[in-house]
């Protein structure tokens, strides 16, 4: 799926179309450090989070960088007008949602929040689908929270310990894609698609 996911970005390196982004608001105060440290854990946390996509001899691979601070952005929009700093979030956040990523350089994501008036924020996450995808939001929000809410009470987070990393899965994946399963998949495709004009194909 990655190589995929690599294929495609090498066809249009300036395209957004496989980033993922959510933006969620957030009511209340933030203590800043704890979010900066939460993110930082789940960072250390997954490894494919820290990963970049080099190319070698026009062939993928993929890069673990060490467990470093996340560089969040902050933007404070508390001084204007709630109606206004609400609109310049969106405004901001859907244009940094399509800004392309560089696979071979990375990062591969964004975090960004936007302070808006009375204790509120935007929350925006943008990552390459590369490695991320929505379900992945739904495990990163629930980890950003679990550990969020142990550090604000003073307590050690309880994650459970990962068993294995993406990479380990993405080992596996193209393992079992050779011999008799790969043999089986193309014959598949290859019926499927006999006598199929490329005329026929929808160019999107």
């Amino acid at each position: 799926a990655q190589e995929r996911f690599w294929f495609l970005h090498s066809l249009d390196p300036a395209s957004p179309a496989d980033n993922v982004a959510v933006a969620l608001r957030l009511d209340g105060p933030l203590h800043l450090g704890h979010y900066q440290h939460a993110w930082d854990r789940i960072f250390q946390r997954h490894d494919v989070l820290r990963s970049t996509f080099p190319t070698r001899d026009g062939i993928a691979s993929q890069r673990v960088s060490p467990a470093v601070p996340v560089n969040i952005q902050v933007h404070d929009l508390s001084d204007l007008p709630q109606t206004l700093a609400e609109q310049t979030a969106r405004e901001r956040a859907a244009a940094v949602a399509d800004l392309p990523f560089e696979l071979e350089r990375g990062p591969v994501h964004r975090l960004v929040l936007y302070r808006l008036p009375g204790d509120a924020y935007i929350a925006l996450y943008v990552f390459h689908h590369i490695v991320c995808d929505l379900w992945s939001i739904g495990v990163l929000s629930h980890e950003l929270t679990t550990l969020y809410t142990a550090l604000l009470q003073g307590r050690e987070p309880e994650l459970r310990p990962l068993r294995f990393q993406y990479a380990d899965y993405a080992v596996r994946h193209r393992e079992w894609l050779t011999g008799p399963a790969l043999e089986s998949a193309i014959a598949y495709w290859r019926r499927q698609l006999a006598g199929v004009s490329f005329a026929e194909l929808p160019v999107d």
